[in-house]
């Protein structure tokens, strides 16, 4: 755990900025997520619970209500270490309280509940679920800033406080001593330490005794970090001639006495292998690293000299490895679809040292969430997200070796059924569309719905027509996506007839409109006059006229129709032409025939005779040939005639 240490005694008189406002985290739902709680701590300063409100909403079985601040966090393990500090100075909290609680915000369920004494608390949880999200609540009788550490560990190493009994330790894994009680059957054990036996008084006061085999040859460091900061930790570190369980003839390889503030331990840098009590010149609180060999066992001996009874965290470093500390745990696959079968298997490697005890746990929505055995064990999670697996191995020497697997539970098969129930707009651009979701899930209901724009709504209301993105959770967070079309509402369909007014501003022009829609009968309102049911409007000249269209439930759709003067047009399928026979020849022809209009007919073909009866001309060249038709009332048409003959013979001749 990292350390901490107290601001300068000048520097609490003056009130931060922070501390005018209400914490962040004043409330269960805006609480602090810790996203690693392996080993963290806050800084200085960073939390206060001045200026936050009492929540009222839950009752703990030890807290009264006061100003608390709320923190997250989701389980890599089961056992937890907290820490909270505060201070005797202004400003910082005094007399902490914390509560744990599983659950969710507004249906929380506590866990447990501890009260600290003076300026700091330190509680330990165990049994806690793998991969559950857990709130804490941070109090204080004096309110104040403070400093919060948590660890989130196997919890499987004990306090043991005499030699023979030592905890065998399997590998380097971190773990923590939350509490030390006293030195066991006989606080002489220590004695043959140097550093410490100075006054022929017995060494231990508060101790705890580990051992374990080196693997193979290599260096060893260690951390030992006390959970007050201000707890002077004293350790020996012996080599065990005879194994583990036999501390007769140990023999003392470093030997730590000094009272410096903070960790102590074995690293790379240092040089000395033991220091005296104090803390003088040259005194770090470390001593070089041990080079062990293959085979031999070695033991420390940790001893809480303030007499807090409280613990410490250890952390090993090095080159060498611990005998017994084989990964042991396999998977069939790092991977696995929701509900879908995964395997999990004990394994016993070749010359490593023998398990005969393997207890397994699955975690939260796992079948089954917990089994003994090698295995192999079948596991369906029903969880989506990170969940973790825990195999606790015991070996015949007595060591117990925790592993701790991350497993990816994803949603692979599609779990929902999704049905919606899409109701248009009442009419063209109208926002009086809807949206029913009918889910089916083998994890719902509850089902947690997202729209694109934010909205959790279901029924969805006041759409207008177009494609709306949706989101599904279950309560396992699994989720699917569905994409939703609100058609438009059904369009009128107008077939619009028109009878164009005769040529030179005739009068006689019809409009007629046909049409087709959901809500029939309709109703028309020409040029912005009252509404009838007129479909017609007759003796038109050529313009443009408007004309607005209601049905049934009041939908209005508007038109705008343009009427001309008739103009000529050619019947295809009766007129010629004839293109030239050959290149260069005169003999195409062009006879045309008008489909519409009033005969008779006049024809200029602007070769200079002007409007003729004739609506042919012969012995033609290839060209384009302009011609102006008029009808008997004068109405007018105008057609461009293309006369396209043969390539030319270009002969290739070849000369000899």
């Amino acid at each position: 755990m990292k350390t901490t240490q107290l601001l300068p005694f000048f520097a609490l008189f003056f009130l931060p900025a922070w501390m005018m406002a209400q914490p962040e985290n004043d409330e269960c739902v805006n609480a602090f997520h810790i996203d690693t709680p392996v080993n963290w701590c806050s800084s200085e300063g960073q939390f206060t619970t001045f200026e936050a409100t009492a929540d009222t909403n839950f009752d703990p079985s030890c807290l009264e209500p006061s100003d608390d601040v709320w923190f997250s966090f989701t389980t890599v393990a089961p056992s937890l270490s907290i820490s909270v500090l505060g201070g005797f100075f202004s400003n910082q909290l005094s007399q902490p309280q914390i509560g744990l609680y599983s659950g969710a915000c507004g249906q929380l369920n506590e866990v447990g509940c501890q009260t600290g004494n003076g300026l700091s608390l330190q509680a330990i949880e165990t049994g806690l679920e793998l991969g559950q999200t857990y709130y804490l609540e941070v109090q204080g009788l004096i309110p104040g800033s403070f400093v919060l550490c948590i660890n989130n560990y196997s919890g499987d190493i004990a306090a043991v406080s005499d030699c023979p009994d030592a905890v065998v330790l399997c590998n380097q894994d971190p773990f923590v001593i939350p509490q030390v009680l006293n030195a066991g059957n006989d606080p002489n054990e220590a004695n043959d330490a140097p550093c410490l036996n100075i006054a022929g008084l017995p060494v231990e006061s508060f101790s705890t005794w580990f051992v374990w085999t080196a693997a193979e040859d290599g260096d060893l460091t260690f951390s030992l970090n006390p959970i007050n900061a201000t707890d002077d930790l004293d350790f020996v570190l012996y080599e065990f001639p005879n194994g583990p369980g036999d501390c007769s003839g140990k023999i003392v390889r470093r030997c730590m006495a000094s009272s410096c503030p903070g960790a102590t331990g074995l690293n790379d840098t240092a040089l000395d292998n033991a220091e005296p009590p104090g803390c003088g010149p040259g005194q770090d609180n470390f001593l070089s690293a041990l080079q062990m060999e293959e085979g031999r066992t070695y033991g420390l001996m940790v001893n809480n000299f303030s007499q807090t009874t409280i613990g410490f965290e250890v952390e090993f470093g090095g080159t060498s490895s611990f005998f017994g500390g084989e990964n042991r745990l396999a998977a069939e696959a790092d991977q696995v679809c929701q509900d879908s079968l995964l395997s999990f298997t004990g394994l016993n490697p070749p010359g490593s040292a023998t398990v005969i005890d393997w207890q397994w746990e699955f975690g939260v929505g796992a079948t089954p969430s917990v089994a003994s055995g090698p295995g192999p064990h079948e596991v369906a999670f029903s969880n989506s997200g990170t969940q973790y697996v825990l195999l606790r191995a015991i070996t015949e020497q007595g060591c117990t070796s925790s592993e701790i697997l991350p497993v990816e539970v994803v949603c692979c098969a599609d779990n929902f059924i999704v049905t919606p129930t899409v109701t248009a707009p009442s009419c063209p651009g109208n926002a009086d569309g809807a949206v029913s979701l009918d889910i089916l899930s083998p994890h719902g209901p509850p089902f947690f719905i997202t729209w694109e724009d934010g909205a959790d709504d279901n029924p969805r209301l006041g759409l207008e027509s177009g494609f709306y993105n949706v989101t599904i959770t279950d309560t396992t967070e699994c989720q699917t996506s569905r994409v939703i079309e609100v058609p438009p509402s059904a369009p009128f369909t107008i077939d619009t007839l028109l009878s164009l007014p005769s040529c030179d501003a005739g009068m006689d022009g019809i409009i007629t409109l046909d049409i087709t829609g959901p809500a029939p009968p309709f109703e028309f309102a020409w040029g912005g006059t009252p509404f009838t049911a007129s479909n017609t409007l007759e003796n038109l000249p050529a313009g443009l006229y408007s004309v607005a269209i209601r049905d049934a439930v009041g939908c209005i759709d508007t038109l705008a129709i343009n009427l001309q003067e008739l103009q000529l047009v050619l019947d295809p399928q009766v007129t010629s032409i004839v293109p030239p026979s050959c290149f260069g020849a005169t003999d195409g022809q062009i006879a045309l025939v008008i489909a519409n209009g009033l005969p008779p007919y006049q024809f200029d073909f602007n070769d200079g005779n002007g409007y003729v009866a004739s609506n042919a001309l012969e012995q033609l060249a290839a060209g384009s040939y302009l011609v102006n038709v008029l009808d008997a009332n004068l109405c007018e048409g105008q057609f461009n005639i293309q006369l396209e003959a043969p390539a030319p013979v270009n002969p290739n001749l070849l000369s000899t």
